[in-house]
């Protein structure tokens, strides 16, 4: 046990998070609602947003309603410098494939927007 558990949760009037990977989202999640504590959940997808508030018995969980972002950009931090799935590998030789032989795939966009002259400037810098 690694001591974060709805006892651990407790202690907080309220719990913040942005965390990048579903399991541990899911885990905070669930330990809210044990503790009977506010969460305020929040991610990104590529350039898309959100941010729910979950509340025991007044505001739905992140899992009763599991919402389906329909986006298909990777954030190109992510990609770049901390690829966790086989697909974050995927869609950077994807890429890399791309800007050598100049053949674009809109589907499988990389971060930063390649139409913002600004973000192409800063795209090899780490995040």
């Amino acid at each position: 046990s690694s001591g974060i558990n709805a006892e651990f949760f407790k202690q907080f009037a309220v719990v913040m998070n942005a965390l990048d990977n579903l399991a541990a989202r899911t885990h905070v999640n669930r330990m809210c609602l044990a503790a009977n504590v506010p969460l305020v959940e929040s991610g990104t997808g590529g350039y898309q947003g959100q941010v729910q508030v979950i509340k025991k018995g007044r505001y739905e969980c992140s899992e009763c309603n599991q919402k389906k972002s329909g986006v298909k950009s990777y954030p190109g931090c992510t990609i770049r410098n901390t690829p966790s799935e086989p697909i974050h590998c995927i869609v950077w030789g994807k890429h890399l494939f791309n800007q050598l032989f100049g053949e674009p795939d809109p589907d499988q966009d990389v971060s930063p927007d390649t139409a913002d002259p600004e973000a192409v400037a800063d795209a090899g810098r780490a995040c």
